[in-house]
């Protein structure tokens, strides 16, 4: 309860107290692995505040997780016991149908996949650092936002139909372009995530389901963007062919160089991830809360896109032992005016 608190010092102390709580470690022994806080900040305003471990969940989960709640809510707000759905798998089952088809070779064709697309040598993506890199890797981070206007947006959608392929596929190829002109490298890998909820029944069950994939890419000098385009759409529809293969087992198996103070495989990331609906809870008027503290990167640098109505948001995770923050703040300019030069070039029929 801060809500004897001045209000221009509440909004300091809701951080310091997410912050505090994101920077505790979970007991994956003992647990219990879930956090929730409510902060009352006035009579009848809250911040709800909702923590869990990568390890159970996912971003699939959260959209699930949360309307499972709404629903609770709801049922407890007029009396009555919540109902919800009867899982037909729970996320053990999974898990032993995992270990069970990798024991029976069952993935064989995945790996003989991977083996081909990853073969060595494999390319180490050459940013232009602002710091020496660390001979031991360092994950200290921040991030860039950056948004793509709702028009600029919808024309990019409209451009991915024309081109069939999915704005996913669109955004990621132009991520490659940008790569290419920061590094002037050709070949390169970039790591993506997929749901990996390949059958139905797991479509409600809360867990870590997603995989890593990995993307591969080559430039020439006289490709156009159509056929980078084409090359990534390709390559991303075989990687989720055989996207049932675990990453962790795919490093062990390409036994990568380990260059000092990287991750092994790729540099980068790129995610993108349409906007769930805000949690609901009865009568209560939701937003979300801005969260300022972003102090970890996995990675030299990622990319996060977030398809809204609104238009979409971009997110430059990066690591500030390596760069300044002028520098990812130039890089998002240029990837948005990247976006937005192909979004011309569409509505003016000029050739990609």
């Amino acid at each position: 309860d801060i809500s004897g608190l001045p209000e221009e010092q509440q909004d300091d102390r809701i951080q310091t107290l997410l912050e505090s709580d994101a920077s505790q470690p979970f007991d994956l022994a003992q647990g219990p692995l879930m956090r929730a806080y409510l902060i009352r900040t006035q009579a009848e305003k809250h911040v709800f505040h909702l923590n869990l471990p990568h390890i159970i969940t996912d971003g699939w989960s959260e959209d699930v997780l949360l309307r499972e709640l709404s629903s609770a809510y709801r049922a407890y707000a007029v009396g009555e016991h919540p109902a919800l759905p009867q899982l037909p798998l729970r996320y053990v089952d999974y898990a032993q149908w995992q270990r069970d088809s990798l024991a029976a070779g069952k993935f064989a064709n995945d790996e003989r996949y991977w083996l081909n697309v990853l073969q060595k040598p494999l390319p180490e993506l050459n940013l232009d650092l602002d710091y020496p890199r660390p001979d031991i890797q360092t994950f200290d981070g921040a991030a860039v936002p950056a948004t793509v206007a709702k028009d600029t947006a919808e024309a990019l959608r409209v451009l991915a139909k024309q081109l069939d392929v999915s704005l996913y596929v669109l955004l990621l190829s132009a991520y490659f372009l940008l790569l290419h002109q920061e590094t002037g490298d050709r070949d390169i890998v970039v790591g993506t995530a997929i749901a990996g909820r390949t059958d139905e029944s797991l479509e409600s069950v809360i867990g870590l389901f997603f995989n890593t994939l990995a993307v591969r890419a080559k430039l020439e000098d006289n490709d156009d963007f159509e056929t980078l385009l084409t090359q990534v759409k390709q390559q991303c529809l075989e990687s989720f062919e055989h996207q049932d293969y675990p990453f962790d087992m795919l490093i062990e198996l390409i036994k990568p160089n380990r260059a000092k103070g990287r991750t092994p495989l790729f540099s980068t990331m790129f995610h993108l991830r349409k906007a769930s609906g805000h949690l609901a809870l009865g009568s209560l008027n939701m937003e979300p809360l801005p969260y300022r503290g972003h102090t970890v990167s996995k990675f030299d640098v990622s990319l996060a896109a977030l398809d809204t109505d609104d238009g979409i948001q971009l997110y430059f995770e990066y690591n500030t032992r390596l760069f300044k923050g002028e520098t990812m703040e130039r890089w998002a300019a240029t990837y948005a005016e990247l976006l937005h030069a192909l979004s011309e070039a569409a509505r003016e029929g000029v050739t990609l």
